[in-house]
């Protein structure tokens, strides 16, 4: 309406619209341009639909002298079609428009909720002369973010417009959390499952071994109980015995490599638990570096003897050095690594395996420790050897299984 407009051109920021004398005979014609401004890369986009020509250049006037690219639209239609091809930032409407009205453009808009989230999210700001409360609640209860009425001050719909645009922003930085962080929840999900079936496979093959070897314990020594039933004690059955009492450490020994492989998955499935809670300790001790690289390679001793590995072990000359560190934490990680090379190098046509260890002085109070274990095995690509550190990550899944 005209006193609208002459209300709010009383701002003495802003100017007037500007209008085109366009003569037609003896009847002048007088059209206000609306102003436009070429989108810049980080610009504030806004979306103003009015009916009202000199409304709709005096509110674009208004904001692109605070820096935001405008975009116009005549009607709600037009305001809806534009929607998609601009992606605004925030809708400032009329109420009273032709075709489609400003709480018709909210129900369009509102409708697209369920297909684009980013339409949802745009705040609309409804502008109309109908003052009074039950205009304004009428406005938010037909889905308007805010209500501003005319006549108003700059400083007053800017103070709504910069608000609401703050709040969008942090609204749609929240949606790229919550969809960046459901993305990575899907994937430990799915990484979880395959940890688990992972370790249901690993708990397998230590009682397999279990199991097998206690057959075979029990075969050889129900032939020893044949052997000294029959008291026959000739020098080949005397052989045999002793073949067979050489067997039996084979096994024990095999036994005893299995359950220790055990306790350390179990350890392993405890600690994800602990690190998962918040409750992994780390627990320093004195201890020697080197006698516990020897106490954790001989764990694996029968088994390469077994298998026919080559198997060195390269440890500093003794000069009696302890260390103070969660000696339990750094056997496990050496145990497991030991235990992927024995996997991983069955089957080489010259299966060998060495640990050495570096003992490096850092300063007077502390030393550094390399545990370096080698192996003539599989190896791993670039790309595997990237995700070594990932929580619930195998490396290959497929080799895993092989194995």
């Amino acid at each position: 309406s005209s006193s609208s407009s002459s209300s709010l051109s009383s701002s003495p920021s802003i100017r007037s619209p500007s209008h085109q004398h366009v003569d037609k005979g003896s009847v002048s014609l007088s059209i206000p341009q609306v102003p436009t401004n070429t989108f810049t890369q980080g610009q504030k986009k806004i979306l103003i639909a009015d009916d009202n020509i000199e409304m709709l250049a005096y509110l674009s006037r208004i904001f692109i002298s605070f820096g935001w690219h405008v975009t116009t639209a005549l009607d709600g239609d037009e305001a809806y079609k534009k929607v998609k091809q601009i992606k605004p930032e925030i809708i400032l409407s009329d109420v009273m428009m032709p075709k489609v009205d400003g709480f018709q453009l909210i129900a369009k808009l509102k409708e697209e909720n369920t297909s684009s989230s980013y339409v949802s999210s745009i705040p609309i700001i409804l502008i109309s002369a109908h003052a009074g409360e039950e205009a304004q609640i009428e406005g938010l209860n037909k889905g308007a973010d805010d209500y501003v009425v005319k006549p108003f001050s700059v400083g007053q719909l800017m103070a709504r417009i910069n608000l609401h645009h703050e709040l969008y922003l942090l609204r749609c930085n929240l949606e790229k959390e919550i969809e960046s962080r459901t993305k990575e929840l899907a994937e430990t999900a799915a990484k979880l499952q395959n940890f688990v079936s992972t370790m249901c496979h690993e708990i397998r093959n230590p009682l397999n071994g279990v199991l097998n070897n206690a057959d075979l314990l029990e075969l050889a020594i129900q032939r020893r109980e044949q052997i000294l039933k029959d008291r026959d004690f000739t020098e080949t059955n005397i052989s045999a015995l002793i073949h067979s009492i050489s067997e039996e450490k084979e096994f024990v020994d095999a036994i005893q490599v299995c359950a220790s492989h055990q306790k350390v998955i179990s350890e392993d499935v405890l600690c994800v638990a602990k690190m998962d809670s918040g409750k992994m300790q780390i627990n320093p001790v004195e201890f020697d570096p080197s006698c516990l690289a020897l106490e954790d390679f001989k764990m694996f001793s029968s088994e390469l003897k077994r298998k026919g590995f080559e198997s060195i072990l390269m440890l500093p000359e003794k000069t009696e050095t302890t260390v103070k560190a969660d000696k339990v934490r750094i056997s496990q990680v050496l145990i497991n690594i030991l235990s992927n090379a024995v996997k991983f190098t069955t089957g080489a046509q010259h299966p060998k395996i060495s640990l050495s260890l570096n003992i490096v002085p850092v300063d007077s109070t502390s030393v550094h420790l390399e545990y370096i274990v080698e192996d003539t095995g599989i190896g791993m690509t670039e790309e595997e050897q990237s995700q070594l550190f990932e929580q619930f990550t195998q490396a290959n899944s497929g080799v895993f299984y092989t194995f």
